[in-house]
């Protein structure tokens, strides 16, 4: 049986503000950088871990997804950010 080839999703960030990008998919998990709104960006992971966030007065739900940045001059950075503020490509 020939395996199935998942195709690569591409996302860009929608928060004005930009997006916390963390270690582990757990709002108490060590920051490691910031994702800036408009930057484009790799899906890697989807998880099933369940996330809930008040954003602009409004409560939204999702799961974090592991993305990966091939944009930055210096170097790449890869992490867990909440998928409701992303723009699938």
């Amino acid at each position: 049986m020939i395996p199935k080839i998942q195709e690569q999703e591409f996302y860009s960030v929608i928060a004005e503000n930009g997006l916390i990008v963390r270690a582990n998919p757990d709002v108490k998990s060590e920051r490691i950088g910031k994702f800036y709104c408009g930057e484009p960006l790799e899906l890697v992971d989807k998880t099933n871990v369940k996330l809930e966030i008040n954003y602009s007065g409004k409560k939204i739900e999702g799961n974090w997804y592991l993305v990966n940045s091939k944009s930055r001059e210096t170097s790449e950075l890869k992490g867990y950010v909440f998928c409701n503020l992303l723009f699938k490509k």
